[in-house]
């Protein structure tokens, strides 16, 4: 899969956004040092063993590697990391008051980013979602974003209050830009930027400019970033130096690019966790063709529908629907419309008038009742209403049902059966299953799903693939199946819920073992994940790691017990793990405790890994024909162990693109450290005369760390 899209991620150590590149431009987009984008962080290598990799839950930003990065502007999020999950399906989420009001589900890809959403390359907002969440969200402060792998949350991100709200302001060599800083944004946490990538080409050397608080100062200019936390406003001023001083002040003023990045959390690695980038001037909704719209936009929703006809007075019909519910933001549902048209005559000629009948309906009307000729077939719509949009026709409830002929004797009744059988006796369930060829509708009142041979106002309407949830001892289950003639079969039983699950497993019972499958890194700087098969009603768990040299027999294991965690869920990251030139073997291993315990559980069986490698990105590949070709990234480590200077080298990739090929030649560069207070490196190659346009690009480290596929840009 080629991982072609313009970076833009802020992350680590002072990482940065960007918008799409343009024609005349390179790629905006600035170093995130140490960040993995488009990387194989680390290998690591796994033994036959009790655990498997993976991320622990959590209610936060992740820790690095991983993040979520948010473009509220945009409506765009980004996922980095979680290389352990590769070729799983992660659901991405925006909850505003608890309530999602966007979701999309993706495939985690190889290297980094992950996947993201409402981006060029990426997944549409209501992606694996239902019919109500067919939306693409409108981003707000104060939204969570959270990603989830099933029911398993794994992080968080609260979207920042914090942004530009004018353009800069040039005053000779001096550019200022101001904007608003909400209340619940961390005021050391904070950075300011001006994005353009003409900037590399002047006294500045780069492709940003940027303010921190307390001031700061680069090549060919100094920043401060002042906060006025009474007034809830910034300013961030840029004082140019360079001999082109006055050419890039005015380029910095009116090339656009301003931005605000504000983030919850930054570790003692300078990874900035929980990012939020606004974007000055970037408009909102759907960020590529066929995704959906914004709420505004958004078309009126659509259910399901029952129609069902008195089979003793068939000039009479009952229509019963679920209620519309409005994708979050969009307008309401204001009514409903209900028409019954008339069936084409045998042999009609196309285009032939069909007479229709209906009614129009508040937005809290659930039924409508027809009276229609006895002796005519009709088709029947039923269409929500929201403001001057009219929905889609809604759907049948159970497409398996079959329509009646009106004026002909039907007296065929509709199947119906449960799962389990109910009868007299309660059975024990959690729910009930039903399969019918008609629509069916039932209560748990007791109240009789029929009135007058249709459905009562008390029954609900069963949708497909529904089923009856039981909650209460001795619940009584009424069912009705109705057809389109009018034919009803009755039913009904007593259920109970089922009992809980079985008492928990005694003390001393071993974690159970699952012997890793494909194993990842995902970190760095040493952190490996573990989780294993969860035992049941346990309080915690110990986590043991140990330092492994050499191989079989002759393979010394010591005890690292710096690195010993407990844990309350089954599933653990294990941090700052050292390793040296050749790679460092770590074993794990866990052991449970439940309320009755004592002591801990025995050890579970060993699983070991190996980390190696660093973390390197490529964030540019822009080839000029007959000019120049211009590479560039980022990578996580300057120097090595032994104090040599890590190198970059560039290959042309393989024809499937899955691997790198020959190397470039001559494309090779030192990674060189960046600026402090971030962390880590960046490398760049200027080839000129370029070679042969590649078309797509891999990288390799000295250390071991391999970043790609990307795809070249023609400039």
């Amino acid at each position: 899969m080629s991982q072609s899209r313009p970076t833009h991620i802020g992350g680590r150590g002072g990482g940065s956004g960007a918008t799409a590149p343009s024609a005349s431009r390179l790629p905006r987009s600035t170093k995130r040092a140490g960040r993995v984008v488009l990387s194989s962080a680390l290998a690591i290598a796994s033994a036959t063993g009790g655990l498997f990799l993976a991320q622990p839950a959590g209610a936060a930003p992740p820790p690095a590697p991983h993040n979520i990065v948010v473009f509220p502007n945009r409506d765009f999020v980004t996922v980095e990391g979680f290389q352990n999950r590769v070729g799983q399906t992660a659901t991405l989420e925006v909850l505003r008051g608890g309530v999602v009001v966007g979701s999309a589900q993706s495939v985690v890809a190889a290297g980094d980013v992950a996947f993201e959403v409402n981006h060029p390359g990426g997944a549409c907002w209501g992606a694996g979602a239902g019919p109500d969440l067919q939306v693409t969200p409108d981003i707000r402060a104060g939204d969570m974003v959270r990603i989830r792998f099933g029911d398993t949350v794994l992080g968080d991100t609260i979207v920042q209050d914090a942004a530009v709200d004018a353009s800069a302001v040039r005053s000779g060599n001096t550019v200022t830009v101001t904007g608003y800083i909400k209340d619940g944004v961390n005021l050391s946490q904070v950075e300011q930027r001006v994005i353009n990538p003409d900037l590399k080409d002047t006294s500045v050397g780069r492709r940003d400019v940027r303010a921190v608080p307390g001031g700061t100062g680069d090549t060919g200019y100094t920043s401060s970033l002042a906060i006025n936390d009474a007034a809830n406003t910034f300013t961030a001023t840029y004082t140019f130096t360079g001999a082109d001083a006055a050419t890039v002040a005015e380029m910095v003023a009116t090339g656009g690019g301003e931005r605000f990045m504000s983030w919850q959390v930054q570790d003692t690695a300078g990874n900035r966790q929980g990012l939020t980038i606004a974007e000055f001037g970037e408009l909102g909704g759907p960020g590529m063709g066929g995704c959906p719209a914004g709420p505004v936009d958004a078309v009126a929703p659509a259910g399901s529908f029952s129609a069902v006809r008195n089979a003793t007075n068939p000039a009479q019909m009952a229509v019963n629907w679920t209620p519309a519910a409005a994708v979050p933001d969009a307008q309401a549902v204001t009514g409903y419309s209900v028409v019954a048209i008339e069936a084409a005559a045998a042999n009609a000629p196309a285009g032939t008038p069909r007479v229709q009948t209906g009614v129009r309906l508040g937005a809290t009307a659930t039924s409508a009742n027809l009276t229609l000729d006895p002796a005519k077939q009709y088709d029947i719509e039923v269409r929500s209403l929201a403001g001057p949009r009219m929905s889609e026709a809604f759907a049948p409830a159970n497409p398996g049902s079959t329509p009646g002929t009106p004026g002909t004797v039907d007296t065929t009744p509709p199947t119906l059966t449960t799962t389990p059988t109910l009868s007299a006796t309660a059975v024990q369930t959690r729910t009930v299953s039903v399969t019918s060829d008609g629509d069916v509708y039932y209560t748990t009142d007791g109240s009789d799903p029929t009135l007058a041979d249709m459905p009562s106002a008390t029954a609900k309407l069963l949708k497909a693939g529904e089923t009856i949830p039981v909650t209460t001892a001795n619940t009584t289950i009424k069912l009705a199946a109705f057809d389109a003639a009018g034919n009803i079969t009755r039913l009904e039983g007593v259920a109970s819920p089922a009992p809980a699950a079985a008492a928990a497993i005694p003390q001393g019972v071993t974690v159970d073992s699952v012997v890793p499958a494909g194993p990842s890194a995902t970190a760095p700087q040493g952190a490996v994940n573990l989780s294993w098969t969860a035992v049941q009603d346990a309080t915690d768990y110990r986590v043991q790691v140990w330092t492994v040299a050499g191989t079989g027999s002759t393979a010394t294991v010591t005890r690292a017990a710096q690195f010993d965690k407990v844990v309350t869920t089954p599933s653990a990251e294990i941090t700052n793990l050292p390793k040296n030139a050749d790679g460092q073997r770590y074993r794990f291993r866990v052991a449970s405790r439940t309320p009755a315990a004592t002591t801990y559980s025995a050890n579970s069986a060993n699983v070991d890994a190996t980390v190696t490698g660093d973390a390197v990105t490529i964030e540019l590949a822009a080839y000029r024909t007959g000019n120049e070709f211009r590479l560039g990234g980022s990578a996580s480590m300057v120097t090595n162990g032994a104090g040599q200077p890590v190198t970059i080298t560039v290959y042309r990739s393989n024809t499937a693109g899955t691997a790198p090929g020959t190397a470039i030649a001559g494309a090779t560069a030192p990674v060189t450290a960046l600026v402090a207070p971030e962390v880590g490196g960046e490398w760049e190659l200027r080839l000129a005369p370029p070679p042969a346009n590649p078309g797509r690009v891999w990288i390799k480290s000295s250390e071991g760390g391999i970043a790609g596929p990307f795809d070249v840009t023609v400039q």
